[in-house]
């Protein structure tokens, strides 16, 4: 899961559109931009997202719990396969904001159906930009078998000079996968927000479109763009939509007083 922020003259670049599904907690000078675990092929340096053919995403949960000086990240990926026994290469992408040293994230761990797998970090063979990684792992599958994969992750926040902080979350990795995602559910936790004050939320691009980026965002105002209307509790947003390809508009940007 990886936080980006938007391009301007504040130095706030906006969160790079990689593959897969994960989280992208970086801001400038910050760490990267992550997605939904991908289906590709690995030559064991380099990983290529590619689809898979017979296994779907039935549903994904991704929480994030942002505190005032990084974000914690878990997703729970449920995956069924349609067809005969297969192993999927799978690749959980982390782009980092800056260069590739920035790459690792802290604490990453991968589990299937319960159990710690080792995921190993390579370059995206697909792609021109090298600063993006991959975080991959085998899985195989029986036939009509449905697994439980699971990423978690802590990732820093930074800020700039105009105190914007930013979280996004990469939905449209997760047309690698056969069909239609068939539920996704992003639930974002501000603990730095006093509870006795709920969120407000605005569409980004239509709040951007009559204030101009040095303005400052009210305390509790949430920026957002994403493949659902988020619903407000308190100090939570949440996601929700069913049986839907994602494209490049479904990726989840939040924007934000730092």
């Amino acid at each position: 899961m990886t936080l980006h922020p938007q391009r301007g003259d504040f130095g706030y670049d906006r969160c790079m559109r990689l593959a897969g599904f994960a989280i992208v907690v970086c801001l400038a000078g910050g760490t990267a931009a992550l997605g939904d675990d991908s289906a590709g092929y690995s030559n064991g340096t380099e990983f290529r997202m590619s689809g898979s053919q017979t296994v779907r995403m039935v549903s994904e949960k991704v929480l994030i719990d942002v505190d005032r000086i990084g974000a914690a990240v878990h997703c729970r990926f449920v995956f069924k396969n349609e067809g005969p026994g297969t192993v999927v290469t799978m690749g959980f992408p982390n782009e980092p904001y800056g260069d590739a040293s920035n790459a690792k994230l802290d604490g990453f761990r991968s589990r299937v159906d319960g159990r710690s797998v080792r995921a190993r970090i390579q370059k995206d063979g697909s792609g021109p930009d090298e600063r993006r990684v991959f975080y991959v792992k085998r899985v195989a599958f029986k036939a009509d078998q449905t697994r439980v994969v699971e990423d978690s992750y802590r990732t820093a926040l930074n800020g700039n000079t105009f105190s914007w902080s930013g979280i996004s979350y990469v939905m449209e990795t997760g047309a690698s996968w056969k069909g239609n995602i068939g539920n996704a559910t992003v639930l974002v936790r501000f603990h730095d927000r006093q509870p006795s004050s709920s969120l407000t939320v605005a569409q980004e691009d239509r709040w951007l479109a009559v204030k101009p980026f040095r303005n400052k965002i009210p305390k509790n105002l949430i920026l957002w763009s994403g493949f659902a209307i988020p619903r407000v509790h308190g100090t939570t947003l949440l996601f929700q939509r069913s049986d839907f390809k994602p494209t490049t508009r479904s990726n989840v940007i939040l924007t934000f007083q730092g």
